[in-house]
């Protein structure tokens, strides 16, 4: 019997939750009274999806020891992904009378205050939560996203960066310090954080293929509108986090490159007129005029059809378009910056006007050279 309950335990350590429960099961029928095996086989079913179950064997526990307060935070954790929130109240409440600082239940006290907006009673159970178990994660995380919700960014920063740091692993988390520090302006941590996020899944290499391919020219078309290339940053990841988020780069197979110069172009004039950005030329030209009469919600515009050419230069020759024409520097400090001379700098920008002459005909190419001015 030894034997069995120590490959049960072994089984659900290494997360074969259908192993653990037939032993689990087995040992159970030695021994029916035993609660600790009871709430085992509840977890098993919770790990199987079978929440119905679970609550049944969580119940069956708390009949034979009153006083579980696992038992009974795990059966509130239950209720409440199935939306039963009274019972999920019930429950938590039994088992903080039996232990005021059971953290799971203390948990679930402070979702249930989180999803009615009630956010500083929510913060007082999470905070409750961390002074048992310092990094618990539901508590550590929400309360990230609570001061994220509230644009209290820093603090925000503080438990997003402290949530990812005890559960690397964690998705969410990790969405959620990227989009923290795009509001921060930490631009280069965010776009270390996708690349990571890309790395630890191969599945989404469509995805990371798509940021590779498609970032610096986005970036590009934002700082024509912008006239500030580390804002243009953070609107462009900003675009590329929500498409992330909602996996829309699976959804739009085709067409998914216009759609993301259509949100990057929005995100870029709503930046532009919702923050009143300092007088710069290209604001001078918009002033007093409408948004809507600045560039049409078409279904390709003129300039949308410019930086598909952009896009379309080899990648280091685009970089180095990006750095003389979008961010002004000099042929010198880009030279420096790539370890290139300048007369290569000089021949790669030759090639890339060659190149968007040809495939920007007529009045296109002049439009190019209006947004775009030499810094040499």
């Amino acid at each position: 019997m030894q034997k069995a309950e120590e490959k049960a335990v072994a089984c659900y350590q290494s997360g074969n939750f259908a192993a653990a429960l037939r032993s689990f099961l087995y040992v159970l029928a030695e021994d029916p009274k035993r609660e600790d095996i009871l709430v085992y086989i509840a977890n098993c079913y919770d790990g199987l999806g079978q929440k119905e179950e679970a609550v049944a064997y969580y119940r069956k526990a708390l009949k034979i020891n009153g006083k579980s307060d696992i038992a009974a935070a795990n059966l509130a954790i239950i209720f409440y992904e199935l939306q039963d929130y009274a019972e999920a109240q019930n429950a938590a409440a039994r088992a903080l009378k039996i232990n005021p600082r059971n953290a799971s239940a203390l948990s679930v006290m402070g979702n249930l205050r989180y999803r009615k907006k009630d956010f500083d009673g929510a913060l007082k159970f999470y905070q409750r939560a961390m002074e048992t178990k310092r990094d618990f994660y539901t508590a550590v995380l929400n309360a990230a996203s609570i001061y994220f919700e509230r644009r209290d960014f820093n603090t925000a920063y503080f438990y997003a960066k402290r949530t990812v740091q005890s559960y690397p692993d964690s998705l969410e988390a990790q969405n959620l310090l990227a989009g923290v520090c795009i509001e921060l302006g930490r631009s280069d941590e965010a776009i270390l954080i996708l690349s990571e996020l890309y790395e630890k899944n191969p599945e989404e290499e469509t995805f990371k293929t798509f940021f590779l391919k498609y970032h610096d020219v986005l970036v590009l078309y934002a700082t024509s509108i912008l006239k500030n290339v580390d804002a243009a940053e953070d609107v462009v990841l900003g675009c590329f986090v929500q498409a992330w988020e909602s996996s829309l780069y699976k959804k739009l197979s085709d067409g998914l490159d216009k759609y993301m110069f259509h949100v990057v172009k929005n995100a870029a004039l709503n930046e532009l007129r919702d923050c009143k950005r300092r007088k710069t030329r290209h604001e001078k030209m918009m002033e007093g005029m409408p948004v809507a009469e600045i560039m049409h919600e078409d279904e390709q515009t003129e300039i949308d059809v410019l930086y598909f050419a952009i896009n379309q230069l080899p990648p280091e020759r685009r970089r180095i378009f990006m750095m003389v024409y979008a961010e002004g520097k000099k042929y010198k400090e880009v030279a420096e910056h790539l370890q290139i001379s300048i007369n290569t700098v000089r021949t790669q920008l030759s090639r890339s006007l060659k190149f968007l002459r040809e495939k920007l005909e007529g009045h296109m190419f002049t439009i190019l050279l209006l947004y775009f001015r030499k810094s040499e």
